[in-house]
């Protein structure tokens, strides 16, 4: 069995970048999305589409949930950042 090959791309929720990784479900192709600025901030589907219209559901449980609880919610691109060395602002 191979790693799967992680893959950055442009589209952002709330201003948070989007992680694709291609795995398979019951042997069939799958995708997950997650935000790596939003730990555990993550979602799937059938198709890259299906997974983002997941996860934007996710991310505004995440957010709405932080606020209710007065957790902080780290700013768009940090983690993004840290890994790649370019953009926002690594905390």
């Amino acid at each position: 069995m191979s790693t799967p090959q992680v893959v950055w791309t442009v589209p952002t929720v709330d201003g948070y970048p989007v992680m694709f990784t291609p795995t398979t479900r019951d042997g069939a192709p799958w995708w997950m999305a997650s935000l790596p600025d939003l730990p555990g901030c993550v979602s799937d589907g059938e198709t890259r589409v299906a997974a983002l219209e997941h996860l934007e559901d996710a991310a505004t449980l995440y957010i709405d949930t932080a606020i209710e609880d007065r957790v902080r919610i780290p700013h768009p691109y940090s983690s993004y950042a840290r890994t790649t060395g370019t953009g926002g602002t690594a905390e």
